[in-house]
């Protein structure tokens, strides 16, 4: 398992270094050090994040990047906002580019990190103030004909990796995403959809865009009954397809 290593850069650096094993100790091997830079090229449409090794030796880094949030402290590569590149790097300095996840007028924190086989490296975090950024981009929908309980693959671009920075909207009615990427978010069916059309929207840091495919409700259906007879007190047995997944969300009228 990967240890955990948060480096700042002081006059005098103390670093206790936690292992996941059965017996704790304290690690004296060198890993890579960070310093996150100033971040530059800030605009309307995102914002360039920069970082320097001050020690880079010669481990093997499996991916390296940024992270960001609004938080001062404790975001990671598991909680915050991410741009990664999955490969080795040796060069002393890197940059990336970052045009999604930024909400305009609002102040962010970021700090790089690299991984290797053994540490997850994180840099200082440094403070700045965002412009915005760029919409979220809907590519694909699936799938498109859909009923309660249906979990929704949203296909795109400049997502957030923290799933509740994404707001999706069937038809006006908020849904609940269980995972994101910055490509890819799932998307729980909500249960209050009324309308057998709907759009889709997308909402990342006061950006929205909509899809330009509509969904299809798709309502229950009936195959069969326990019994066609009955007098009052009698219990029927509805089968079918597409019903709701829990008792709320299903009505039953018999006519006269």
């Amino acid at each position: 398992m990967r240890k955990l290593i948060n480096v700042t850069l002081l006059p005098l650096l103390i670093l206790t270094i936690i292992s996941c094993g059965e017996d704790d100790q304290v690690s004296s091997r060198e890993f890579p050090k960070l310093n996150t830079l100033e971040v530059s090229n800030i605009t309307a449409n995102g914002a360039t994040f920069n970082a320097e090794f001050s020690f880079r030796g010669d481990f093997e880094i499996t991916s390296y990047g940024f992270v960001w949030s609004r938080f001062t402290k404790d975001f990671t590569l598991d909680n915050s906002d991410k741009v990664i590149i999955h490969q080795n790097i040796n060069t002393p300095n890197f940059s990336l580019d970052v045009s999604s996840a930024l909400e305009e007028d609002k102040t962010y924190y970021v700090r790089s990190f690299v991984t290797t086989d053994e540490f997850i490296v994180y840099g200082q975090a440094k403070e700045f103030v965002s412009l915005g950024s760029n919409a979220p981009q809907i590519d694909n929908v699936s799938p498109l004909s859909i009923f309660y309980g249906d979990t929704v693959s949203i296909f795109g671009a400049n997502f957030s990796f923290a799933k509740d920075n994404n707001q999706v909207k069937f038809g006006g009615v908020s849904a609940e995403v269980t995972s994101a990427t910055d490509t890819l978010l799932h998307v729980l069916l909500p249960e209050l959809i009324q309308s057998e059309n709907s759009t889709l929207s997308v909402s990342v840091a006061g950006n929205v865009s909509e899809s330009a495919e509509t969904l299809n409700f798709i309502g229950p259906e009936i195959t069969s009954l326990s019994k066609t007879e009955v007098v009052y007190g009698d219990t029927v047995e509805i089968f079918g397809n597409h019903f709701g997944y829990h008792e709320g969300l299903n009505s039953v009228k018999i006519a006269e």
